[in-house]
């Protein structure tokens, strides 16, 4: 219906995944990643059906993209802090 709308593929490559069709799934995940390359679900949700597809190189490599995405999207809602990447001071030993 909306082969241009990334969360239309998304949905429907779910839809997919779910119902055991993994080469479908993938094949309409791929086309909404085209469309919003910087989608974490998305990627997320493309990295399940590699890994459910036994395409275990492919899922790591979304699975990076989404963790990087992820991170960079929560970086900047809410600063450095929430995502872990706050330095801290290592602790101090008693002199």
């Amino acid at each position: 219906e909306a082969p241009t709308n990334f969360s239309a593929r998304k949905a429907y490559g779910q839809v997919l995944l779910e119902s055991g069709d993994m080469q479908g799934a993938i094949t309409h995940l791929e086309a909404g990643v085209k469309l919003a390359p910087d989608s974490p679900p998305l990627r997320f949700t493309l990295a399940s059906a590699y890994r459910r597809a036994g395409r275990a190189a492919d899922a790591a490599r979304e699975q990076a993209e989404f963790t990087r995405l992820d991170r960079m999207l929560r970086t900047e809602r809410t600063g450095a802090q929430s995502v872990g990447g706050m330095e801290l001071e290592p602790p101090r030993t008693p002199q």
